[in-house]
């Protein structure tokens, strides 16, 4: 029985189990990539990228919220979570400091005269 030229062989396509775990295991020997995702970039590769990624993203939003006057507790967090969001962090004016209402400069003085 001649075999088909596409590599998707089922079982009522008349082989035997052997012939088809051999022609299986011969298709991913000729190509390794079939082993792997869809795309050929191996799950650890991805997820090694994105945490690098993550981790630049993080430190950089870092870095700009704090130039720009904004929580950098906040935006390391939502980079890591997001690495996107350092765009929109750079994109935000700066930010204003509030003054802290409850001091009165001029009540420094605590003479008793």
């Amino acid at each position: 029985m001649p075999r088909p030229h596409n590599d998707r062989i089922s079982y009522d396509q008349g082989y035997e189990t052997s012939e088809y775990q051999e022609h299986i295991s011969q298709a991913t020997y000729d190509n390794p990539s079939r082993t792997r995702g869809t795309h050929g970039m191996d799950t650890g590769i991805a997820i090694t990228v994105y945490l690098t990624a993550a981790l630049v993203a993080s430190i950089v939003a870092g870095i700009v919220a704090t130039a720009k006057r904004r929580h950098p507790g906040y935006w390391v967090t939502f980079a890591f979570l997001c690495p996107p969001l350092v765009l929109i962090l750079l994109m935000l004016p700066k930010g204003y400091v509030p003054r802290n209402i409850m001091h009165d400069p001029y009540d420094d003085d605590d003479s008793l005269d």
